[in-house]
């Protein structure tokens, strides 16, 4: 296809305009978060990312998407002209461009539906709906190919990361006493996220970090403004100077991201290494996180 072509050869260019702004480890940092370009970050640097819990950024997960969704939506909500439904399809065509220059995966196209299912139920305000679609969603996946559910813990991520975001985003906004921001948007969903995923993900790495809410917390709102600027750089790369330019802010937020995670993964006890915990006790959590959701909901409609 000679779409395809030209639009993986812009993606070549984007990552050579990219090495050439920034210094590494930067640059491949700056191509992981916006591209999950992460090969080439290094095993000392993707040591410390997990330790600090922060991994996600530069894996193109449903958790990472959303965010990137997140505040795309929260952007276009700033143009009171633009009708909500515009709005809906400007990201949805914007994040199905994205998906198309990373290489339309399994993953990245699982990615994007949880994405956009999770989103439709934060700016739509029908989070019942958004709960049916993504089982609807996941059981068309299982019809497709019924081994993911045991065996792609991708798949499993994605589905308690989105079931999450719908769920709990909602009761952690009402306990969160702050004005609409973008980080008010990135904290929620952070928070929603980690706390749905923590137990299936302590039970299938056997780690958990004690780091990791506040550095996602922390560092997860620089990483739109420097995928931002990185893309930026990347477009603009045939004027090296200007680029470099574009690109100094880009690498001061990554020297950053860098700096505060390498000092989180070095706090003792920062990624504590669980034994094996049976499968029933996870199930036991679920169970009842879905009760506290449960009486959470019936509390609201009370009031």
């Amino acid at each position: 296809s000679k779409f395809f072509t030209a639009l993986y050869s812009f993606k070549n260019k984007f990552v050579e305009n990219v090495e050439q702004a920034m210094t590494e480890p930067h640059s491949s940092l700056a191509n992981g978060i916006t591209l999950g370009l992460k090969q080439s970050l290094g095993k000392e640097l993707l040591d410390t990312f997990r330790t600090a819990g922060i991994i996600h950024i530069v894996v193109l997960s449903g958790y990472n998407m959303t965010i990137i969704l997140a505040g795309v939506m929260y952007l276009l909500s700033k143009f009171p002209k633009i009708p909500r439904g515009i709005s809906l399809l400007i990201g949805a065509i914007l994040m199905l461009g994205f998906a198309a220059l990373v290489g339309f995966s399994a993953t990245v196209l699982r990615a994007l539906l949880m994405a956009t299912l999770a989103i439709l139920a934060r700016f739509l305000g029908r989070p019942v709906l958004a709960m049916r679609a993504l089982f609807i969603t996941g059981a068309t996946m299982l019809l497709w190919n019924p081994l993911i559910l045991f065996y792609d813990p991708s798949f499993q991520l994605s589905f308690l990361a989105t079931f999450g975001l719908i769920a709990i985003s909602p009761i952690v906004e009402r306990k969160i006493n702050m004005k609409s921001s973008l980080f008010k948007e990135i904290m929620v969903a952070t928070i929603a996220t980690q706390i749905f995923v923590l137990p299936a993900l302590v039970y299938m790495t056997g780690q958990f970090s004690i780091v990791s809410l506040p550095v996602n917390l922390l560092l997860l709102p620089l990483v739109p403004y420097a995928m931002a600027f990185t893309g930026m750089a990347g477009i603009f790369g045939f004027i090296p100077i200007i680029s470099k330019i574009i690109a100094l802010p880009a690498y001061l937020l990554l020297e950053i991201i860098i700096k505060i995670s390498s000092l989180a993964s070095k706090i003792p006890l920062a990624s504590i290494s669980i034994s094996l915990i049976p499968l029933w006790v996870v199930y036991v959590i679920y169970i009842l996180y879905i009760w506290l959701i449960w009486r959470e909901n019936r509390k609201d409609v009370s009031l």
